[in-house]
């Protein structure tokens, strides 16, 4: 695996994070981070596991988006007539 932990942290954060106020601004911080990582492995052959291990960060960052916007989504419907009022 790469040296490179600038990525794997700024993933770490993301995924940590319980802030729902600043989730959405460390998930872009960690993609954008980890797609210039994967782009300084393009040129470089054999690192086929360090590319799996950055696609994973990015499907898992992506369903941690999914999971908040729909935890969120009830939340701000709240008060709202439904159509069966």
């Amino acid at each position: 695996m790469t040296n490179d932990s600038s990525w794997q942290d700024l993933y770490r954060d993301a995924m940590l994070e319980l802030d729902e106020a600043t989730l959405y601004s460390k998930i872009e911080t960690a993609r954008a981070a980890i797609r210039q990582a994967m782009e300084a492995l393009v040129s470089e052959e054999g690192n086929v596991e360090d590319k799996q291990v950055m696609t994973e960060a990015l499907r898992n960052l992506q369903v941690l988006q999914r999971l908040e916007m729909t935890i969120s989504a009830p939340a701000t419907s709240h008060g709202k007539p439904t159509a069966e009022a």
